[in-house]
């Protein structure tokens, strides 16, 4: 009696965490799916008003406006950049507490100006975009490798990039991460970095090879989110 009643908690632990893997991935590729979606949507609309795209490489049109054009514009950037941010995070939300991580970023893939692109809440400041040459440190090794690394380490890494970390006082020691391709062209699209494992006491660990396959097939399902989607290149 007692081994039955062990298999049955097993299993409605397994049951569980399918659960909460479904709703988490579910919450993240309809988040994936608006950023694409938005920023699909804002480059149709600068070519129907005749302007270039910047994130193309080419020079935007200039245009006289009234200075209550310019704050509209600015507000509605602000507006924009905050509804990307939140779309962003949720996407991290989901995987963070899916994977029990203590930090985590998305970055999305700008193949015109070959940079990574992410947006994140930052204290007083409020919302930040964040862009970096898309070759830089591990999420950039990663966009260029395509592999899944699981970083034990993150100073024993050569392609640990230190200068965020003496900058913020925050130590980094585990680190997994993974690219989002695109489901039709296989063009890698994003990176999403956890990191340090974060432990029932508290303590930092590594991440195991559970978590390698649950990362993965996360990462799958955002891929699926994205099928409606066009091609960055």
């Amino acid at each position: 009696e007692l081994g039955g009643a062990k298999k049955k908690l097993r299993f409605v632990g397994i049951v569980r965490n399918l659960q909460r893997f479904d709703i988490a991935a579910a919450k993240a590729a309809n988040a994936l799916s608006n950023i694409v979606f938005n920023k699909e949507e804002n480059k149709d609309e600068k070519k129907k008003n005749g302007k270039n795209d910047m994130t193309s490489g080419t020079i935007e049109q200039s245009s006289s406006k009234s200075g209550t054009d310019n704050d509209h514009s600015k507000e509605n950037s602000v507006h924009k950049l905050m509804e990307k941010t939140q779309l962003f995070t949720e996407i991290m939300n989901s995987l963070r507490q899916l994977l029990s991580s203590d930090r985590g970023t998305v970055f999305l893939v700008n193949h015109h100006e070959k940079l990574l692109v992410s947006c994140v809440h930052s204290g007083e400041e409020g919302p930040l975009e964040i862009r970096i040459p898309w070759d830089s440190g591990i999420a950039g090794y990663v966009r260029k490798t395509r592999l899944c690394l699981n970083v034990k380490d993150a100073y024993g890494n050569k392609f640990f990039n230190r200068s965020i970390d003496k900058k913020t006082g925050f130590r980094t020691k585990s680190i997994l991460c993974g690219v989002i391709r695109h489901p039709r062209t296989k063009v890698v699209c994003g990176v999403v970095q956890l990191i340090n494992k974060i432990g029932r006491m508290g303590e930092v660990n590594t991440y195991t090879r559970d978590d390698e396959n649950l990362f993965l097939k996360f990462l799958r399902r955002l891929e699926d989110a994205l099928s409606h989607t066009r091609s960055p290149v």
